[in-house]
């Protein structure tokens, strides 16, 4: 009878569900529990494996590395849009990214500003919430190679259903006014939607102007930073 049920399971491609049948089943302590304890066991490792295989779903698309953590954050005791314990505390619960709030995070190279962006949105993409992390200058170059004005504008809109995207490398080189007015779309897009997004830029927020071409959509992008929930330099 075990064998069937277990052939059956594995038919029905519930194989997480016939392994924790075998496993039930060989276990002593079961022989005392009830058949709706052995249900509720199956459903439970289903449903755990359900979920496992969605995180990995939202970290293949996230385009994020394994092997960074908010751990290895290193944070500061205290200053003007300091990384403190507390800041760092409260990001790690992700409830900025489930109200849409944003962040800028600026600061020199080497200053650890990636590692804690994709920190964070290894932290959303744990929390089920769907992540994106692009370099700037990398997405800027596929606009260039789109076929069509509307392929960008496709993307915009795919981008905007993101909870979090993470936009690196921004403001590092002079965008021309195509690229400009690509970023602002974006942004706006964003804010409109109600989405969360993470900026990562070198160059402080006060030069921002001098690196967009197109005046109204530098006014545009500033203006966006200035709104976001948290503005963290790190040293």
């Amino acid at each position: 009878m075990l064998s069937q049920a277990v052939r059956l399971l594995r038919q029905a491609r519930l194989g997480v569900m016939a392994e924790r049948l075998e496993q039930w089943v060989a276990d002593p302590v079961s022989v005392t529990a009830s058949q709706t304890e052995c249900v509720m066991a199956l459903v439970e490792a289903l449903l755990a494996e359900r979920t496992t295989q969605r995180q990995r779903s939202f970290a293949r698309r996230s385009a994020l590395p394994a092997n960074v953590s908010l751990a290895a954050v290193r944070t500061h005791p205290a200053g003007k849009h300091a990384l403190t314990a507390r800041v760092l505390s409260n990001l790690a619960t992700c409830d900025w990214v489930r109200a849409g709030r944003s962040i800028v995070v600026t600061g020199p190279t080497q200053a650890g500003k990636s590692f804690l962006a994709m920190a964070l949105a290894q932290e959303a993409t744990l929390a089920k919430l769907s992540t994106r992390y692009l370099r700037t200058s990398h997405w800027v170059a596929k606009c260039e190679q789109a076929a069509s004005s509307q392929a960008v504008l496709d993307d915009i809109r795919a981008l905007t259903k993101v909870k979090l995207l993470v936009l690196d490398d921004f403001a590092t080189q002079v965008a021309d006014a195509r690229h400009s007015h690509w970023l602002r779309e974006v942004l706006d897009a964003r804010e409109c939607a109600g989405v969360s997004t993470l900026i990562v830029a070198t160059p402080p927020m006060e030069e921002w102007d001098e690196r967009f071409e197109d005046k109204l959509a530098a006014d545009a992008i500033v203006g966006r930073a200035l709104q976001a929930h948290y503005r963290l330099q790190l040293p």
